[in-house]
């Protein structure tokens, strides 16, 4: 019953590791899936070269790659890094996208806003936190609305229908 497949970049597709995308990229088609997003695990601040994330992102068919929003003690960095990240990726028709996480500089609602608006072009997905309820997290959906690209918002608006 699935339509899509996200592959991580810890395990199995490293970034830079082109044989693994294609691999990855064949069994992925062989099955009747598409690729939706890249996990990079791309730790932006961490003075990663982003330029192997883009390229294997671009080698799945992919067009979302996900990122970790770096430390909240290293915020002006990490929003440096991510703005740098989101044009690169956007003059390859990418789009990077935070993870809705905690410990970074997403972990609520306010701080993923506020990065959001500082990172022209950055996105950011979306999963419950922990703790909240159904109204507080449909909440966050709306204030995130046009921030979360349009798969995976249609995916967690459907945990509350």
């Amino acid at each position: 019953g699935l339509d899509a497949i996200e592959w991580g970049g810890d395990i199995h597709v490293p970034p830079g590791n082109a044989q693994a995308a294609r691999a990855a990229l064949h069994c992925t088609r062989e099955n009747g899936l598409t690729v939706s997003a890249y996990g990079s695990y791309y730790r932006a601040g961490a003075e990663e070269d982003f330029g192997p994330v883009l390229e294997t992102a671009l080698s799945l068919g992919c067009r979302v790659i996900r990122v970790w929003a770096g430390r909240q003690e290293e915020r002006r960095a990490v929003t440096a890094c991510l703005a740098r990240a989101a044009e690169r990726a956007a003059q390859a028709g990418c789009v990077v996208a935070t993870e809705y996480h905690a410990d970074t500089l997403t972990d609520t609602l306010a701080s993923a806003l506020a990065l959001l608006g500082e990172a022209p072009g950055l996105r950011t997905l979306w999963q419950p936190p922990v703790g909240l309820t159904a109204a507080e997290n449909l909440h966050a959906l709306h204030a995130l609305e046009g921030r979360v690209p349009l798969y995976f918002c249609w995916t967690a608006l459907a945990r509350y229908k």
